[in-house]
């Protein structure tokens, strides 16, 4: 075969390289030579196109940083509904013509390059005639690979930290004075009671994120961006820590935003409102929410809104997987949906690290403050209404850190808590809630009761087992008192068993057949 020309072997390399760059490289935008425009003109028809149908699902998605490389999914299982035009209303676009590795992708590609708010028009052709679609698209400036933390907010994040039962006494001390034991242990029941599956500081990762983002250069050295920090810097994730508190406390104690009980459509729409008005106005924000099995947060800094239909997607960066560098795809650029048509769900997003959908009862737009004075008068109020809780339900409270295996458990059988890798309710009188390897039990003060601890945890960044905690709380006639019992002697190789009544808490005799009838 004859050598090709110079000429050609250049343009080739040159061609290489523009893809390589558009995949690969995540700190620079996409190619900027000019593009084809599609226009919207549809089949050609001069017949006015069709009413909305709720029935044809169009929608965008999105799982990149910015600019964000937007996918049209169309689900129409009849198979009677294709493409006709699209009119981006920009200068061009960057149209990725690969093959298309999801059913319904009609056009993936970058039609905006610039942060900032666009219209979009799709025309979709039927056999009774075109049906246009018009949306919305809102970014601000967000890259995966700069603006995220390059580790998670996980276990074995957590295992280079101090425990936070440590750390959010040593916060509360400092922004409201000393505590006695009895308060501190209320503390660590209002922390424990607040989390819904598993401790995380992703307000604190949030918030910082979103600092960074509103004030280049805050970031403190020798980092130069958020993906720059590093996970095992002492100073900077006692900031993360404080920060989550902060944070907590401000928008959830004194600031109003309540996490049960019923929610009004209007206040979610205010919220939504909100999260819009930030976006559109050049502003990344935070975004709670309450869930079918979460509380958590993430960084708001896209939407997508079906002006037709009324449903609303948002660009949201999680921050659950390490090593995210790649601005092109990432699991964690999560598209959260609001359609309030659904009555069923109106509020969810899949999750696609988990490979589980995930339902939202309640979210909130959350803004981060340059610093915050927190209200002590309403800390002292928060202590007072948990202790008067405590008093007035006459129950014990358990809270047990770092164990493997911890149930509450009776001869016969009947067991609550966490056994075997399952949670089992066995015992309907007994309240109880897992939080990663951390327990709250609410039990009856007026019979005792045998809980077990079985099994050690292995901190396999400090090469140690961490140490088991038992912290309790027992009413009394004129208030409570506490119970700390830290470095609970949990065998290596059997269960330590325990009475607790409202005399205290002691060593017990296995009653005969506990473990043994383990489910």
């Amino acid at each position: 075969m004859a050598a090709l020309p110079d000429f050609t072997r250049f343009a080739m390399r040159v061609f290489v390289a523009a893809v390589l760059a558009l995949f690969l490289i995540p700190f620079t935008g996409f190619p900027v030579a000019s593009e084809t425009v599609f226009s919207s003109n549809g089949a050609g028809s001069a017949a006015p196109p069709l009413p909305f149908d709720r029935n044809i699902s169009l929608d965008i998605e999105c799982h990149s940083g910015t600019p964000p490389v937007l996918e049209l999914v169309l689900r129409d299982g009849g198979g009677r509904v294709r493409a006709a035009g699209f009119d981006f209303e920009s200068d061009g676009v960057v149209d990725l013509r690969l093959p298309h590795v999801r059913e319904g992708v009609i056009f993936r590609g970058v039609p905006y390059r610039e942060k900032g708010s666009y219209r979009m028009t799709v025309t979709l052709e039927t056999g009774s005639g075109v049906i246009e679609r018009l949306f919305s698209v809102s970014f601000v400036d967000f890259v995966w690979g700069r603006d995220n933390f390059r580790f998670a907010n996980d276990g074995p994040f957590e295992n280079t930290t101090d425990f936070v039962s440590k750390t959010v006494i040593e916060w509360a001390e400092d922004r409201f004075g000393e505590l006695d034991t009895d308060h501190e242990m209320l503390v660590l029941y209002l922390m424990y009671s607040l989390y819904k599956g598993s401790i995380g500081r992703c307000y604190g990762f949030t918030g910082l994120q979103q600092f960074a983002l509103e004030r280049p250069g805050s970031i403190p050295p020798p980092y130069r961006s958020v993906y720059a920090i590093d996970e095992r810097d002492e100073g900077v994730i006692n900031g993360v820590d404080w920060l989550q508190n902060d944070m907590v406390f401000a928008n959830f104690v004194s600031g109003g935003k309540a996490l049960a009980g019923s929610v009004e459509r209007a206040t979610l729409d205010a919220e939504l409102a909100a999260i819009k008005a930030s976006i559109t106005g050049g502003k990344s924000i935070i975004f709670g929410y309450v869930g079918n099995d979460l509380h958590h947060s993430m960084t708001v800094y896209g939407f997508f809104e079906d002006l037709d239909g009324g449903k609303t997607t948002l660009l949201a960066a999680n921050n659950w997987i390490r090593e995210q560098g790649n601005n092109v795809y990432s699991e964690d650029a999560e598209n959260i949906v609001v359609d309030f048509s659904n009555g069923d769900a109106p509020l969810y997003w899949f999750d696609l690290t988990r490979q589980k959908m995930r339902y939202i009862e309640r979210f909130f737009a959350i803004r981060r403050e340059e610093r915050y004075d927190l209200n002590r008068g309403d800390f002292v109020e928060l202590l007072e209404d948990a202790s008067r809780r405590v008093v007035r339900q006459r129950r014990i409270i358990v809270l047990v850190e770092n164990a493997g295996e911890a149930y509450v458990g009776s001869a016969p059988g009947a067991k609550t808590g966490y056994i075997k890798g399952q949670t089992v309710r066995g015992l309907p009188a007994i309240f109880f809630k897992k939080i990663d390897y951390n327990y709250l039990f609410e039990l009856p003060l007026d019979e005792p009761s045998v809980l077990v601890l079985n099994k050690r945890i292995f901190n396999k960044q400090k090469g140690a087992y961490k140490d088991v905690n038992l912290f309790t709380i027992i009413p009394t006639p004129s208030g409570f008192r506490s119970v700390v019992q830290t470095r609970v002697p949990v065998p290596f190789l059997s269960a330590l068993t325990l009475s607790i009544s409202g005399n205290g808490v002691a060593l017990a005799k296995n009653p005969a057949g506990l473990e043994e009838s383990l489910p």
